[in-house]
């Protein structure tokens, strides 16, 4: 996969701060004192002792439970290994944003694709880059091209004791499930929530010691970031909402030397976030053409159909294109492994809308309920999609009529249409497979 980097200036935007193009901008300054607002020294705490023997607890109980939760994709088994573990690249340069659906901007006609590489694993949660800190690092791309699952990678590498041993603690805090908590917390009581097994023996004195946070999925996040008027929090121990907890951690109000923030976000959704918090920016632009083609010779058995489902993709070029997106991959090889009309050019599936009727037609040869079960989720993404949703929960599948057991049976097929994932406390959020899924239901619904 390819990621774009674009490299930190000298000068940090002042406040307030302006609308920037994300690919013109010069980043932050690499000076942390420099990121906080005026008035930041009075907020700072005294240092205080720490038990060198309690981080080290921690530290192993947390690598225990974060192994035992990222050994599997959230797809479950019928996820491609692959598609997990990709390779990726991290070229330099700049990306304009353009006012575009954001499948537009991956076409080779709108910009360059970038080849130049470097180590993706000791990007987000080294302490220096050079001589410079980095303290926030955003990544961006478009949905399905593979920021969960880098977040996976690097979560699983730390955890098995690979990459990143110099921070003791990383905490991923993923958007859709701080959805779920609606009550005043406390950082410390934040972390409690995802982490219960850390109350013994008890995270303290955070603010001494080097702390990862990642925060998965900007775009996924229902609530607002109120950064001019959002309380100031500055002690881990104080009660506030989850949008106020963010802010103050984003913009250094809370643990402001020892926080490393690492946040991914669908293009659209940056600007949620003012620029001048922010030191490092990535974009992942997807699959080489070599990378598409291998991922079908491992994600398909047979040889022959591998290299018929290739053909296929290079003959219908909008498709061959959008495969530049991993999920795409997953779902094309999904889908065309099945069918038998791959000989045949007077049929074409060149696009995603007929490629996903066929699917929807292959379900439904193998379950008469499929087609009422269609037209439920249809109404599901609709409604969402003008909120701007592409998360759903309890709440939002009993809106539109369907049984939440109908619709974990549906995530269970090994097509990957609708999914089922456990958040935090045992909650099951549901998503599409991916976004253009989503759209092709609630078009189908809307018609």
């Amino acid at each position: 996969m390819v990621l774009q980097v674009l490299l930190p200036s000298s000068q940090i935007l002042p406040p307030p701060w302006r609308e920037t193009n994300l690919g013109h901008r010069k980043s932050a300054s690499p000076d942390l004192r420099k990121m906080f607002r005026p008035g930041r020294e009075n907020h700072q705490t005294e240092p205080r002792e720490v038990s060198a023997s309690n981080v080290v607890k921690l530290s192993n109980k947390l690598k225990v439970t974060l192994k035992k939760k990222y050994q599997s994709p959230p797809g479950g088994e019928t996820e491609h290994p692959f598609y997990i573990h990709c390779d990726q690249q991290y070229p330099p340069g700049e990306s304009g944003e353009v006012n575009q659906h954001e499948y537009i901007q991956i076409k080779p006609t709108f910009r360059k694709r970038h080849q130049w590489t470097c180590s993706p694993l000791s990007l987000y949660f080294d302490s220096e880059l050079g001589d410079k800190q980095v303290r926030i690092a955003l990544t961006k791309g478009v949905s399905g091209i593979g920021k969960t699952s880098q977040v996976r990678m690097i979560i699983l590498n730390w955890a098995e004791g690979k990459v990143n041993q110099e921070c003791p603690l990383i905490f991923p805090l993923p958007f859709r499930e701080l959805n779920l908590l609606k009550e005043r917390l406390s950082l410390i009581e934040l972390l409690y929530k995802f982490f219960p097994e850390l109350k013994e023996p008890g995270i303290s004195n955070l603010e001494n010691f080097r702390v990862g946070l990642i925060l998965d999925g900007l775009d996924e996040f229902r609530r607002p970031l109120d950064f001019k008027n959002s309380p100031v929090v500055t002690d881990v121990t104080e009660p506030s909402s989850v949008p106020a907890l963010l802010t103050n951690l984003i913009n250094g109000n809370l643990l402001p030397f020892a926080a490393h923030i690492w946040i991914t976000s669908r293009p659209e959704a940056v600007h949620r976030i003012p620029l001048q918090y922010i030191n490092e920016v990535t974009e992942i632009e997807g699959f080489t053409d070599s990378q598409k083609e291998e991922f079908f010779r491992r994600a398909i058995i047979h040889t022959d159909q591998a290299n018929a489902i290739i053909h296929h993709l290079k003959y219908s070029k909008s498709l061959y294109v959008l495969c530049q997106i991993p999920i795409i991959c997953s779902i094309s090889a999904s889908v065309l492994v099945r069918q038998t009309w791959l000989s045949d050019k007077e049929y074409d599936p060149g696009a995603l809308t007929p490629m996903y009727t066929d699917l929807l037609a292959l379900l439904q040869t193998r379950d008469q309920n499929t087609q009422k079960m269609a037209i439920k989720l249809g109404e599901l993404a609709f409604k969402q999609l003008l909120k701007g949703n592409t998360v759903f929960y309890r709440k939002d599948l009993r809106e539109c009529d369907i049984n939440c057991d109908e619709g974990s049976e549906f995530a269970k097929v090994s097509i990957p249409i609708f999914r089922e994932d456990i958040g935090l406390q045992q909650k099951k959020i549901y998503y599409f497979g991916h976004t253009t899924i989503q759209e092709f239901f609630a078009a189908m619904w809307f018609n």
